[in-house]
């Protein structure tokens, strides 16, 4: 984008239902773009992050659950990271997380 920018996932626990589908998709600007898909919500953010008039209360309240929030670069990194790691060096699901 000329504007620079980047694009940002939220990993939720749960699906969204869609009345938090709605909420998240009301939050978007001209500068904010919101797309649901499953477990994770992706955010694309033009301009400087901080200039942003979504708030991390507004995203809260809508997500209404935990979540956590990581840069399209850092999950990039991530990846490739882990394709790279022999098998056993990856960690197993815990029961929790398999459930």
């Amino acid at each position: 984008d000329a504007g620079g920018g980047a694009v940002y996932v939220t990993f939720v626990e749960r699906p969204l239902a869609a009345a938090a589908r709605k909420q998240i998709a009301a939050l978007a600007t001209p500068s904010d773009e919101f797309a649901c898909k499953g477990r994770e919500v992706y955010w694309c953010r033009r301009g400087n992050l901080l200039d942003s008039t979504v708030s991390g209360a507004e995203m809260g309240k809508a997500l209404g659950g935990s979540a956590t929030v990581r840069n399209r670069n850092t999950i990039v990194r991530l990846v490739a990271r882990l394709a790279k790691a022999p098998a056993a060096a990856i960690p197993k699901k815990s029961r929790k997380e398999k459930a």
